[in-house]
């Protein structure tokens, strides 16, 4: 007997939450929509702080790290949380009054890492309450969208799987 194809989504791997700027949003309500939808059994790691937060699958190859207020959500078998954290804050500080510089040196920055050869799934966020997002070919897909509190979410899945955000995180079951 065949198997029939599966179309369901799977659990993710990692998310990220960004808070609005302009809205409180109770520490409590940013973990439960960083652990909801993660797989049963083990707690997924959560780190958070007013600005939002980031979970993954444990154990996994999700790199979660925070530094000078830049927090990074990192799959990859061959770079650092910390070496893109810093290669981030760098662009970020050399163009603190010049937004589309600060984009072009972001982006020629993952430009040179896919360059010299590095996969990898990327989710950042900073004090500005923006979300950043990329990911190579071959590295976990990543999905966004909005909660229904406003806040932007990120969602990766295991490599070579898919994720949906939309529907599940406002309220409505999975089709």
């Amino acid at each position: 007997m065949k198997k029939k194809p599966s179309h369901c989504f799977l659990p993710p791997y990692l998310r990220v939450q960004v808070h609005p700027k302009d809205g409180a949003i109770a520490p409590k309500v940013c973990s439960d929509v960083l652990t909801e939808l993660m797989p049963t059994g083990r707690s997924p790691l959560v780190v958070g702080d007013a600005r939002g937060g980031m979970s993954a699958r444990q154990p996994s190859r999700v790199q979660l790290f925070t530094k000078s207020g830049i927090s990074v959500a990192l799959f990859s078998h061959t770079l650092a949380a910390e070496t893109v954290a810093d290669a981030f804050i760098g662009c970020r500080d050399r163009y603190l009054d010049d937004p589309r510089g600060r984009a072009r040196a972001l982006k020629d920055m993952l430009a040179g890492l896919h360059d010299a050869a590095h996969c990898f799934s990327l989710a950042a966020f900073d004090d500005s309450a923006r979300a950043f997002v990329a990911w190579t070919p071959r590295s976990a897909p990543i999905s966004f969208g909005h909660h229904v509190d406003g806040s932007v979410v990120v969602v990766g899945s295991l490599p070579r799987s898919r994720s949906l955000v939309g529907r599940q995180l406002n309220g409505a079951s999975p089709t």
